[in-house]
């Protein structure tokens, strides 16, 4: 008898998975080929690196390995260390264009659908995989971090590998195969930083089915796992430190600071801090608009699971378990992308109760799961073809293009202004469209200190002809930034020029005149 049947985990027979492939094989093979064109259309689209993106690749262009082994270059960044050493491989074999860089975020978005779709073969029923599988191929947080320069990419991919050596575990508990998955799972910390709380989930799951079989000998065996699991974490984390010091620190009071779980929960506002981000969860990873109805279909696959197989509910859920623990720890933010890691495992128990709903209704209602499919599944797939047609999809902060429009228009004596928003993707594109540094201000006043930012716009005043570049940061420190920046501008000096791009601008400015009147209409040019 295998393990996993000693182990009563309900999954299916080898007849019945055989019987699933082939009733379903040719959807799934369909399914596959639509997640892969809307991969790679993103990563062909070759958006323009946003702030983040282009904070984290200064790592790995222009710096060689001693350098980067002396820490990250810019602060408030961070990443694993295996991924580091991965894009700078590759940056050295191919050079730094936005193809190179994202190379490892494709390579580990497709490798997600195709590792998914091997794990719903082993773990579900043929309704069950295609829910998932189509769940996952027009989910926008996959396709979006499949091109996007960050780890986070790796962090789905990574946690699936670590389930499907699990499984093969299951299927036949063996010295060879736990060692495999030790020696994994020491080398996944390495690449994914949440790939810990896959680990622990694991192991504390497997742990439990040991001592509730008295297999004494197989704990042994996940104690000498657990112990390089810690051992390589601990040490990857010890990198993380030295590489970047300030990260915690600055995610703790700065851009994350709402989202580590209150704990213990003193006040209603506690409480519903819990409720908005369990719920959020189905947004984002999800990838699902209407979250209250996705966590309903969640719960019924959570009951699903719990009746057909009990430690695929544990291995899929414990890891988010141990990621609310670190984030009570202020240790790890539980909030979008951070949990992008968990968006297999929702995605599977949202399927689970989806095919739940089918086989209780398909008599009596054969109407009720195709609806709930389709308002389900809805606005997921229009997010995925309608950014499938632009020329650039998931285009979102494209100072590329406004630069551009800057080079290909100035003139000799002009002032070149680049506010703070701007300031990393200017960094990274100005050396590569033959910008030089010196022919730059960068603008360095917080967006809190109103005055210092009048000071650098006081600055501008004499000049005739003065550029002034922005980055639309989508995030709550930079609200409003812009407007009133402009505002000011408008009234110390005449615009003569306005250039907008996706979450990017650039506007020429006259400040040797003062306007005798305020702002009147004028044009605008968008990028193409």
């Amino acid at each position: 008898m295998s393990n996993a049947a000693t182990l009563r985990t309900g999954l299916p027979t080898k007849a019945t998975v055989a019987e699933t492939i082939n009733r379903s094989g040719r959807i799934a093979v369909a399914i596959l080929a639509l997640g892969t064109i809307l991969r790679l259309n993103h990563y062909l689209g070759d958006r323009a690196l946003w702030g983040d993106e282009a904070m984290l690749a200064s790592n790995f262009t222009g710096r060689d390995l001693g350098a980067m082994l002396q820490g990250l270059a810019t602060e408030h960044q961070m990443a694993p260390f295996g991924f580091l050493l991965l894009e700078k491989f590759v940056v050295d074999l191919f050079g730094d264009s936005g193809y190179a860089l994202r190379l490892i975020p494709l390579l580990a978005g497709l490798a997600t659908l195709g590792l998914l779709y091997l794990l719903l073969r082993h773990i579900t029923d043929g309704w069950t995989l295609l829910f998932v599988l189509f769940a996952a191929a027009i989910s926008r947080p996959l396709i979006y971090f499949s091109s996007e320069v960050k780890q986070y990419g790796l962090d789905a991919a990574v946690a699936l590998g670590l389930l499907l050596l699990t499984w093969r575990l299951l299927q036949q508990w063996s010295p060879a195969r736990i060692a495999l998955l030790a020696g994994a799972g020491a080398g996944a910390v390495w690449l994914s930083h949440p790939a810990i709380f896959v680990l622990a989930g694991i192991g504390t799951t497997l742990a439990v089915q040991a001592l509730h079989a008295r297999a004494w000998r197989r704990l042994g065996q996940l104690c000498v796992a657990a112990v390089f699991w810690l051992a390589s974490f601990a040490i990857a984390y010890k990198v993380i430190k030295d590489y970047a010091p300030n990260v915690m620190t600055a995610m703790t009071q700065v851009y994350w600071a709402s989202e580590f779980a209150p704990f213990p929960p003193r006040s209603a506002a506690d409480l519903r801090w819990f409720a908005d981000h369990l719920l959020g969860i189905f947004a984002e990873p999800g990838g699902f608009k209407y979250t209250v109805l996705a966590a309903l279909l969640f719960f019924f696959g959570v009951v699903e699971m719990a009746r057909r197989a009990s430690i695929w509910l544990s291995l899929l859920l414990a890891p988010l378990g141990f990621a609310i623990v670190a984030s009570a720890l202020h240790l790890y933010p539980f909030t979008q992308r951070f949990l992008l890691f968990a968006a297999p495992a929702l995605l599977i128990l949202v399927g689970a109760g989806l095919a739940a709903f089918h086989r209780a209704t398909w008599r009596r209602a054969p109407w009720m799961v195709p609806v709930l499919a389709g308002v389900l599944f809805l606005h997921p797939m229009y997010w995925a073809l309608s950014e499938a047609a632009r020329a650039s999809p998931y285009e979102h902060e494209n100072v590329r293009a406004a630069l551009r429009y800057v080079i290909d228009h100035r003139q000799a004596g002009d002032v070149i202004f680049v506010h703070r928003t701007a300031q990393a993707n200017m960094r990274f594109y100005a050396p590569r469209l033959g910008l030089a540094e010196s022919a730059y201000r960068q603008g360095a006043a917080l967006p809190s200190d109103w005055p210092a930012q009048q000071r650098e716009l006081d600055s501008l005043i004499g000049a005739p002809r003065a550029w002034i570049l922005f980055a639309k940061r989508d995030t709550r420190v930079y609200a409003g930034v812009e407007e009133r920046f402009l505002a000011y501008a408008d009234e110390r000096g005449a615009r003569r020029a306005t250039f907008l791009a996706p979450g990017a601008s650039a506007y020429l400015y006259d400040f040797t005149v003062v306007p005798p009147a305020p702002d009147v209409s004028r044009g605008s040019l968008s990028a193409r």
